[in-house]
């Protein structure tokens, strides 16, 4: 059993995998439906599933900046086909010396598939303002779901702003996420 989830039992999983994904930047313009920041994937034809089990988020500002615009960083369920991903990868550590290498694999693009939209599970809101009279010190959040996301061949999760942000944002975030992998 699995802290915070007590009716939930977990398979046997190979290793829990921990990548920190990179510093972004809120967009002025809002992404389009399969565009995004990053995408988790279980590749087409893969006999692995994947547990998401965590994303940490914090963001902060990085000068004066008036913020008329509170857009939203939505994690979202996808599915793709094609491949394999050929788009810039990410490494995750692993939580576990010793553990395979993962079969899901962190992409800063959709070079290679073709990504279709699905259903938001979650969203983040970057930090509000900074002004001339004081600054906003940096806003973490965490989801940490007691029912986490499972993805089976030919899924994944992309990380995206389907709000419209403002001009010239300075607001950045980070992200760091956690998921375990299993062969059922």
């Amino acid at each position: 059993m699995i802290e915070g989830a007590q009716w939930l039992k977990w398979p046997a999983y190979r290793s829990t995998y921990i990548s920190h994904v990179g510093a972004f930047v809120v967009q002025a313009a809002a992404h389009g439906a399969t565009a995004g920041f990053w995408w988790l994937l279980n590749p087409v034809g893969s006999t692995s599933r994947l547990y998401m089990r965590r994303v940490d988020f914090v963001s902060q500002v990085g000068s004066v900046l008036l913020t008329p615009t509170s857009p939203r960083v939505t994690l979202e369920r996808m599915t793709f086909t094609g491949g394999p991903p050929s788009g810039p990868t990410v490494t995750p550590a692993t939580a576990l010396s010793g553990a395979p290498a993962a079969t899901g694999t962190i992409r800063t693009s959709t070079a290679g598939i073709s990504p279709a939209g699905g259903a938001a599970f979650h969203a983040f809101l970057p930090v509000a303002c900074m002004t001339a009279a004081g600054a906003s010190p940096a806003d973490p959040h965490i989801y940490d779901p007691d029912a986490p996301i499972e993805l089976i061949a030919g899924e994944g999760i992309v990380c995206r702003q389907p709000d419209a942000g403002t001009g010239a944002d300075t607001r950045r975030f980070a992200m760091t996420l956690y998921w375990s992998e299993f062969t059922p």
